[in-house]
């Protein structure tokens, strides 16, 4: 039997994807993901969306909880840094460090579910490639 009740919690898309927009527009225009202190109370002072909302539009609209959302962007960053000449003189743990990651296990566990393999692998097969 399906019953047609609505979860309080349930945010109109519409107000999802405004959400999710400013949310997306702060992280990449402001990086607030390098902040290695970033957590959700910061996020919600700074956007002055509730943590509810936000909460709502990265679980029902992007199937993301708040650290996953943040890791993404940490690791997308970390991903050019590992590939940038300019970065080479970094250890990769300085680079996980410097995306706003607090352990280097943390960004290597987060970096290898979002790419499918570990940070060293990764910059490898791009040395490879040239």
């Amino acid at each position: 039997v399906r019953h047609s009740i609505r979860p309080k919690s349930l945010i109109e898309a519409h107000s999802a994807k405004r959400i999710i927009a400013q949310l997306d527009r702060s992280m990449q225009e402001d990086q607030l993901f390098l902040n290695p202190n970033l957590n959700l109370k910061l996020l919600v002072e700074y956007t002055t969306i509730s943590q509810k909302q936000i909460s709502a539009a990265l679980n029902q609209h992007l199937g993301k909880n708040y650290n996953e959302y943040v890791n993404t962007y940490r690791v997308t960053e970390a991903k050019k840094r590992l590939l940038d000449a300019n970065f080479k003189h970094l250890t990769i743990a300085a680079i996980a460090y410097d995306c706003g990651f607090n352990s280097l296990a943390t960004f290597q566990r987060t970096f290898k579910k979002v790419t499918g393999e570990s940070p060293k692998a990764f910059q490898q097969k791009s040395i490879q490639k040239e």
